[in-house]
């Protein structure tokens, strides 16, 4: 039972990371993300944590859309690279 929590808390941890590795990934890329980072950080906003939440959430799903769009093929791409991959992992 110990290992099988260890394991748990072993993927959370890793997923978080991965989490945080491609969130900096899109912060040094998108310059919306990157000053609504920074405007959240420094506190220069009067919304209530929800809503600078919500704002933060906003761009970045807005800066993820744009950047899937604008490249489309190397996305495509990345999703079946993904998909190869993980059904190499699983077998």
């Amino acid at each position: 039972m110990n290992s099988r929590v260890r394991r748990v808390f072993s993927d959370a941890v890793l997923s978080a990371g991965v989490f945080v590795i491609a969130l900096m990934g899109l912060i040094s890329l998108d310059v919306r993300v990157r000053e609504q980072f920074q405007a959240t950080l420094s506190g220069s906003s009067t919304a209530g944590v929800a809503a600078q939440v919500q704002n933060v959430a906003a761009t970045v799903f807005d800066a993820v859309r744009t950047q899937s769009v604008d490249h489309a093929p190397m996305m495509i791409l990345v999703v079946a690279a993904t998909i190869l991959v993980l059904a190499m992992v699983r077998s």
